[in-house]
């Protein structure tokens, strides 16, 4: 703020303007402009202020959800087809093999957390009121229902898999416990992941 907070707000680098498709999504817009308005006689500008902001974290936090999207299906991956190379060939549970399946967990976790914050910061929750109208809807019903409930369920199973395989005797039974649950998790995962929006 270049002003007095109470006389000014300065909105710096954007300008936003809001649209919706036909699917009620609200899309924001966002040019490079400067505006000075006072606050008390321009409701616009505190509106614009807060689209900005809300704007600016769905972006960020949506930019990296799919960011780590790739990570974890790689560590995973990598940790289920280790797992059961483990199993199938009797080899010795490791440290380097309980740390690959925490990465995967932690990754995972993220990646789940990062996907609740886009949910209730972003477009999705207003459809939580309408439930009817969303399961009538494929597209909305992928994102609102389905994608969501099945990355869920994929790392709780995931989580399932490390925290047996932390608590099992032998090394067969370590091995067996991740591959068998991360192999469960991503196919979960896999089957509902928008790859469209990934590429």
């Amino acid at each position: 703020m270049n002003r007095k907070s109470t006389d000014f707000l300065t909105i710096s680098n954007w300008y936003c303007t809001v649209k919706r498709n036909h699917l009620n999504y609200v899309t924001f817009k966002c040019n490079y402009v400067r505006i000075n308005a006072p606050i008390a006689t321009n409701g616009l500008s505190t509106s614009l202020f807060l689209h900005g902001i809300i704007f600016n974290m769905y972006t960020g936090l949506l930019h990296l959800h799919r960011m780590i999207a790739y990570i974890a299906l790689i560590l995973i991956f990598v940790t289920m087809l280790k797992a059961m190379f483990g199993m199938l060939n009797k080899k010795s549970f490791t440290e380097g093999d309980r740390k690959l399946g925490l990465f995967a967990l932690i990754s995972g976790h993220v990646q789940l957390l990062l996907g609740l914050a886009l949910i209730f910061i972003g477009p999705i929750m207003s459809h939580f009121s309408n439930l009817g109208e969303v399961m009538k809807n494929s597209e909305l019903r992928f994102l609102v229902i389905e994608h969501p409930l099945t990355m869920t369920i994929g790392i709780i199973l995931i989580t399932i898999g490390y925290s047996k395989s932390k608590k099992a005797d032998t090394d067969r039974s370590k091995f067996k416990s991740m591959a068998f649950f991360y192999l469960l998790g991503l196919v979960l995962i896999l089957s509902r992941t928008p790859w469209q929006k990934l590429a």
